[in-house]
């Protein structure tokens, strides 16, 4: 065993063993008390030791940990079946660690790793420690405490956006637009085809990501950790795959249906109901839930979804709306009773009372080129945020009949994605490469907070989804 003598406090002690448990990591010690809580108790030396255990079909040479975020993989020494790290913890509280390591080619199930909650106590504690406060470690160490929400006297995140690829999900740390941090990533379901990306936060500790095959639910802590997801098989679609979440209620919408599931206590997907056939989109759809009302938009329209029974869900008829070259974005308005729907060519408003939707208003703007490269979101004060392949633009719809476009920006080039989000006086333009920031104080002069591209990201060639926290 290593030890460091560089930290303060008590000493935090990972041992990772391999042997032969059922997934891939497990962590054995400290094991869960009859809380379901896992507390590692310092010793009399102020020693905290936590203990791994790998599947024998574990391949070592790729173990990965880390801690609230942080990369610790270099801070465990050893070789073989056992590796040690050693940290020095400055106070007690909450961490996340994560263990990961690939399986055997043989073997490849459990190789997205696993995240485990763990509240390091210096001094005796109950079987339900305190809910809140991030353990962290002294000055000189590396690992535990060192990631955004974590160390003495520090906050949460004020503004967590996570992005969605083709292959993964990513937070990021945007309470200073300027200056972005990336939190971090969680691998995903590889999703094929065009515009088959899509990402949302039900508002209660949960990201959901839509792709071409599947769904699925990611932990979000007060740190904006992304933890291992759980997921359910969907109907299969290239050409178009978007969520929508509210608490309990996800909504799956893709090229000819929309799919209702539900969240349960554990963070686990189940089926609620059957998937309602729609109208066919074959350039992408979008799909927003807000107050029990749910509007899917498509290449040629929108229409309302009644999911007021979840088990027996239904579509309603369609609008006839701009026909759309590109992916298509939709917003519900405050109230519930109209709507937006951004194509490649502009921007329509929607009277949701009617059946089907009637078309308020429709006016153009910067046209969009590629594959669901067009996405639109509330910016409040009665404007909205649309963003193309090539930009941004802000609107005024406080009066839904009678939309105008306010300004607009360049960005970088986005052809296989973009995605918007929007707080206050900021936006944020994903791309399929980037996340970037911008200051609408001002519609009609614009400003790109920081450089562009941005942030950057994965890159994905199949859509990109966008949302914050």
């Amino acid at each position: 065993m290593i030890r460091s003598s560089r930290g303060l406090g008590a000493v935090l002690v990972v041992a990772v063993l391999l042997g032969g448990c059922a997934r891939s990591v497990h962590l054995v010690a400290p094991a869960e008390n009859n809380a379901g809580n896992r507390i590692a108790q310092a010793d009399a030396q102020g020693n905290v030791t936590l203990e791994a255990q790998f599947h024998s079909r574990a391949v070592p040479g790729t173990f990965r940990a880390a801690v609230n975020g942080n990369d610790v993989t270099s801070s465990f020494a050893g070789s073989g079946n056992t590796r040690t790290a050693t940290f020095g913890v400055a106070q007690p509280g909450w961490i996340t660690l994560r263990l990961e390591a690939d399986m055997s080619p043989t073997q490849a199930f459990d190789s997205l790793g696993r995240n485990y909650q763990v509240y390091l106590a210096t001094a005796p504690t109950g079987g339900s420690p305190p809910p809140g406060g991030s353990g962290s470690m002294g000055p000189g160490t590396s690992g535990p405490g060192t990631g955004p929400g974590s160390g003495p006297g520090t906050s949460p995140p004020s503004l967590v956006l996570i992005r969605s690829s083709a292959q993964d999900v990513q937070s990021f740390d945007f309470s200073s637009p300027s200056s972005p941090s990336p939190i971090n990533t969680e691998p995903a379901f590889p999703s094929s085809g065009s515009a088959v990306v899509g990402v949302a936060f039900n508002g209660s500790g949960h990201v959901l990501r839509a792709s071409s095959a599947d769904v699925q639910a990611f932990p979000l802590d007060a740190a904006g950790v992304l933890g291992a997801p759980s997921a359910i098989p969907a109907t299969a679609s290239g050409t178009g795959a978007a969520i929508a979440a509210a608490g309990p209620v996800v909504l799956r919408a893709f090229d000819a249906q929309v799919q209702v599931l539900e969240l349960n206590s554990q963070g686990a997907l189940q089926v609620t109901g059957q998937t309602i056939n729609c109208t066919p989109s074959a350039t992408g759809v979008a799909i927003d839930l807000a107050g029990g009302v749910a509007v899917r938009g498509h290449a040629s329209g929108i229409q309302v979804v009644n999911i007021a029974n979840p088990a027996a869900p239904n579509c309603g008829p369609s609008s006839v709306g701009t026909p759309s070259s590109t992916g298509v974005g939709v917003r519900i308005l405050p109230g519930g009773t109209r709507a937006l729907r951004a194509s490649a060519n502009g921007i329509e408003t929607y009277d949701l009372t009617t059946s089907p939707p009637s078309r308020l208003d429709s006016e153009n703007g910067q046209p969009s080129s590629g594959t669901g490269v067009v996405a639109v979101a509330l910016a409040g004060s009665g404007r909205a945020v649309r963003v193309t392949s090539a930009g941004l633009e802000v609107w005024d719809i406080s009066n839904p009949s009678a939309i105008a476009r306010l300004g607009q920006i360049n960005g970088a080039p986005s052809g296989t994605g973009v995605a918007a989000f929007a707080t206050g006086t900021t936006a944020f333009r994903a791309t399929d490469t980037a996340i970037e920031a911008y200051d609408i104080t001002s519609p009609n002069n614009i400003q790109a907070i920081g450089p562009i591209p941005g942030a950057p990201a994965s890159p994905s060639a199949t859509g990109v989804g966008l949302t914050g926290r």
